[in-house]
């Protein structure tokens, strides 16, 4: 009996996929959308493959969405990796068991928990091109690496007849986790030089040292993603530090740049798909950073290419549009990012300063950068050991403003909150965008009702940092009172600043914005009277950081120990 196949997707590795099932005779439908999917309907499929003289058109079944009874012996999705997101619940909701994802992707494991109960596994096919109008035009070499995650059962057998007698090389592998991390540390360098040179890889022709970057930055993937404890992979890879591995790649690199290899194989894509490439950058970082990986060369290359990386043509804001109190860390964490012995590392910072064109001068003094960098950091450090303990915790981040903390203590199992006043959402959706896992939530904390979207079935890790100190007592014990009522149990990690320090004429910075300081406390024992359900666990004062990088922070660590900011824990059940 013939399999019910569904490609997801009619991008160019879609189509290349669905016509190659099709022309095998097998039970092959197309989901596509909009112009394109009437394009399909009404004229077939248009394909013109490099090195075929003859443009072929295949008449394949197509549809336009996927409903819950739309049961397929397989479902291939073969969308970009910003798209994920956006199909997990029709694929969550489908009867479908046997679910492929296709593509670049370096949170595997997140997809496979979201897909609970399903058979996912993971590919990647080796095709490249682009979509005109009315056709494909695609460099297909038919092979395909697919398997799934590592502690997964085997597909060996579906997956040999899923292909039987495509003409496709199918290569398994039954560790698709480390296979896609290594094939992501090799593609972003090369989609790095396709955005250096505006998609023109031939301008790099006879540039062997600009090459080598590419290989340099390669092989800092390869040792992080290897001291991580993950395989290399292809195996034919493993020794990517000896003169043969370099010298292969090398010749790759001069052939993509000397002929239209580069154009079919790298730029192509690379300048039409910038969004996927900046966030699967993101997440190779984010993997980087959670590994304690160094990476310079690639943060260079990242930098050269950053107009596009960075870019969004539909937000242009002003600074007026933004709470200048959120710009203060916002700055801060950009400037630390830019540092060759940065501590701390967050290029959403960097982006959105850039974007907003903001002189950071005013808003960046030498003791509010230590002291936002030393509380970036306690407060990551505080998360990351809570989530080790409770790895599916609801996590809400109150007063987030621009923040990015998620991408930084992600474990690809908690559910996020970031929750402020709707102007300041507004702000934030110019730059962020919810998933499954990361929401947004415009909401005033001091009034009634504002938990009601968040889980209360699990922990949850309320985090307040740069707030309470602009809130009176009273505002203090609302939130801390609609909290604890609202959720079962859970932390509560909050900034505190000390009465003496309360002057907002006088902070280094503040005192540029119209923002006006509140209630402040000698202690973190001092909220307890507020909310009879508290514990306090542990106070840390800020110094603990500052004192490690400066004499400054020595020096007042000692002289001036009680009167800096405090991280406090406090827990409840």
């Amino acid at each position: 009996m013939n399999m019910r196949i569904l490609v997801y997707g009619a991008g160019v590795l879609g189509c290349n996929l669905a016509d190659n099932l099709h022309h095998a005779k097998k039970d092959v439908t197309l989901l596509a959308r909009g112009a394109w999917a009437e394009q399909l309907k009404q004229n077939g499929l248009h394909m013109k493959r490099t090195f075929h003289l003859k443009e072929t058109v295949s008449r394949i079944p197509v549809i336009t969405q996927l409903a819950p009874n739309d049961c397929y012996d397989v479902i291939f999705v073969v969308v970009r990796y910003t798209q994920l997101n956006d199909v997990m619940e029709d694929l969550r909701t489908n009867a479908t068991k046997n679910i492929v994802l296709v593509g670049n992707n370096v949170r595997p494991a997140r997809y496979t928990t979201f897909l609970s109960g399903k058979n996912v596994m993971f590919a990647f096919a080796l095709s490249a091109g682009h979509r005109e109008p009315e056709r494909v035009v695609s460099l297909d070499m038919k092979k395909i690496t697919i398997g799934q995650l590592k502690s997964a059962p085997s597909n060996e057998t579906l997956i040999g007849r899923i292909f039987a007698d495509t003409g496709y090389k199918v290569v398994y592998e039954p560790n698709m986790e480390d296979y896609l991390l290594c094939h992501a540390a090799f593609v972003l360098p090369a989609a790095f030089a396709c955005y250096y040179t505006d998609g023109n890889l031939r301008k790099l022709k006879g540039n062997t040292v600009y090459l080598n970057r590419l290989l340099d930055a390669n092989i800092e993937g390869y040792r992080a993603i290897e001291r991580a404890g993950h395989a290399i992979l292809p195996a034919s890879d493993t020794d990517y530090e000896s003169a043969a591995y370099c010298k292969t790649c090398l010749h790759f690199f001069r052939l993509m740049c000397a002929t239209g290899l580069g154009k079919l194989c790298a730029s192509d894509h690379a300048m039409n798909a910038i969004d996927e490439m900046s966030t699967l950058n993101r997440d190779m970082k984010a993997f980087f950073d959670e590994t304690g990986a160094t990476y310079p060369v690639w943060r260079t290359l990242e930098r050269e290419a950053g107009r596009y990386l960075n870019k969004n043509t539909d937000t242009e804001l002003h600074l007026g549009d933004v709470q200048e109190t959120a710009l203060i860390p916002l700055a801060v964490r950009a400037n630390e990012t830019e540092k060759k012995t940065a501590r701390i590392h967050d290029d959403k910072a960097v982006e959105i300063i850039r974007k907003l064109n903001v002189d950071t001068e005013k808003l960046d003094w030498f003791f509010s950068h230590e002291g936002v960098i030393a509380r970036t950091i306690l407060f990551d450090e505080t998360v990351k050991k809570l989530l080790r303990k409770y790895p599916d915790a609801v996590c809400v981040n109150i007063g987030c403003g621009l923040d990015d903390r998620f991408t930084r203590v992600d474990n690809g199992k908690i559910q996020w909150f970031n929750v402020d006043l709707p102007d300041s959402i507004a702000v934030r959706k110019k730059f962020f965008h919810e998933t499954e896992w990361e929401h947004m939530l415009a909401a005033d904390i001091l009034r009634a009702g504002w938990t009601e979207r968040i889980p209360k079935n699990k922990v949850v890790i309320v985090i307040a940092e740069g707030l309470f100190m602009y809130f009176s007592k009273e505002q203090v014990k609302t939130l801390l009172n609609s909290i604890t009522d609202s959720f079962g149990r859970g932390f509560f990690l909050v900034e505190l600043m000390h009465p003496k320090m309360m002057n907002e004429k006088k902070h280094d910075t503040v005192k540029n914005t119209n923002a006006k300081f509140g209630w402040g406390t000698v202690t973190g024992r001092e909220l307890l009277p507020l909310d009879a359900k508290l514990t306090l666990i542990n106070e840390r004062s800020f110094w603990e950081e500052m004192r490690k990088y400066s004499l400054i922070g020595k020096i007042g660590s000692v002289v001036a120990g009680k009167l800096n900011n405090r991280l406090a824990v406090y827990k409840w059940q």
